[in-house]
């Protein structure tokens, strides 16, 4: 595997950390590397990805801190909105351009935000209705407390 491969491979990899799910790479040469991707739900019930979103960001402000004095390459993180099927969209768009490598190395070892507590994804659990000798019916939740 190239140089080149590795440190794109790496890039995704950190991207996947952070809930990005990587679909195009219309940039990738020796200096330069832009990944667009789609951030995916941290949890069940985030369907509107506020919680993946407000990671994201989390990341991207450790990130750029720690590289801020940095002049051996430079980082973009933005959010371009879309047009999709009719439909106002946006994706992100993740650009180093320089010493790929050390950005790479560097981006590695920004920590990710954990998940709110509470927020952890839960298996569903299973409802049984017990039918009471006088009254209406109750639902009781079979499995886990939580």
């Amino acid at each position: 595997m190239s140089e080149q491969n590795q440190t794109l491979a790496s890039f995704k990899a950190v991207l996947k950390t952070v809930g990005v799910e990587s679909y195009a790479e219309p940039v990738v040469n020796d200096t330069t590397i832009v990944i667009l991707g789609r951030l995916k739900p941290m949890t069940n019930k985030d369907t509107q990805l506020k919680l993946a979103e407000t990671r994201l960001l989390g990341w991207i402000e450790r990130a750029l801190r720690a590289i801020r004095d940095n002049k051996d390459f430079k980082v973009r993180f933005s959010r371009p909105w879309l047009l999709k099927e009719d439909q106002l969209v946006f994706t992100w768009d993740f650009t180093l351009q320089g010493d790929l490598a050390k950005a790479v190395e560097i981006l590695k070892e920004i920590p990710v935000p954990k998940a709110p507590a509470g927020s952890e994804s839960t298996e569903d659990t299973a409802q049984q209705s017990i039918k009471p000798k006088r009254g209406t019916v109750k639902q009781v939740r079979i499995g886990a407390m939580g």
